[in-house]
């Protein structure tokens, strides 16, 4: 092997761990993210749009935009407190930055638009039964740390669905004539828990907490 094909071997073992390094950053309780759609690119979003029953509309959309960031919580007490890792196999709560309401199943008698699924909508009940989602990551096991690059399923406690959007459920004039949605995608619940790749997601990083204990572990090892 030449020096120079060794020195730009080198150079891409270093920029490959570098990525890796900033790409297994742990999430934690209290932090901020985007879900993005893994099969369509488009970001989990919500807004001052309602559907006909008044329930603040859920969809995904391909426009970046601050009303496309949530909130990771704990899904009941006792809570675990920010900056707490969250774990795959853990139930969280979806929470609004823009409106401080919590993503939720509308109820299994409502059906969205498009699919004819279970409805999506935002509320301001964090205690409601329907705005709970158990994170199952795609190669991870339960108890292991969830991290930034991972990708994942939420499936709904209560509804027993994933939720999932589709190249397919577009919002256009033809469903939705002159809606502020046209050319978002629908987010659903699904009817069951059969999977499906439209169910998986990917997080975008926003405002992540750092890990107090973590990181104290760390300096002490420093030390």
């Amino acid at each position: 092997m030449t020096l120079r094909r060794l020195l730009c071997y080198f150079i891409y073992a270093i920029n490959f761990s570098l990525f890796r390094e900033a790409h297994a950053i742990p999430l934690t309780y209290g932090s901020t993210v985007y879900f993005i759609h893994s099969n369509t690119k488009c970001n989990l979003f919500t807004a001052k749009i309602t559907w006909s029953n008044g329930n603040q509309a859920v969809t995904c959309s391909k426009e970046p935009s601050s009303e496309n960031m949530w909130y990771l919580r704990e899904s009941e007490l006792p809570y675990k407190g920010a900056g707490s890792a969250i774990l795959c196999g853990d139930t969280i709560r979806i929470q609004s930055t823009h409106s401080d309401r919590f993503i939720e199943g509308s109820g299994s008698n409502v059906k969205s638009m498009i699919s004819r699924q279970y409805e999506v909508s935002c509320r301001d009940e964090s205690d409601c039964m329907n705005n709970k989602f158990t994170i199952e990551c795609t190669r991870k096991k339960s108890g292991e740390k969830l991290e930034i690059r991972d990708k994942f399923r939420l499936l709904n406690t209560e509804m027993k669905g994933y939720l999932r959007s589709s190249k397919r459920n577009l919002f256009d004039n033809s469903n939705c004539p002159r809606c502020p949605i046209v050319g978002h995608y629908e987010v659903a619940i699904t009817l069951n828990s059969r999977k499906s790749e439209d169910d998986i997601w990917e997080f975008k990083q926003g405002l992540l907490i750092e890990n107090l204990m973590e990181s104290n572990d760390k300096l002490k090892d420093e030390l």
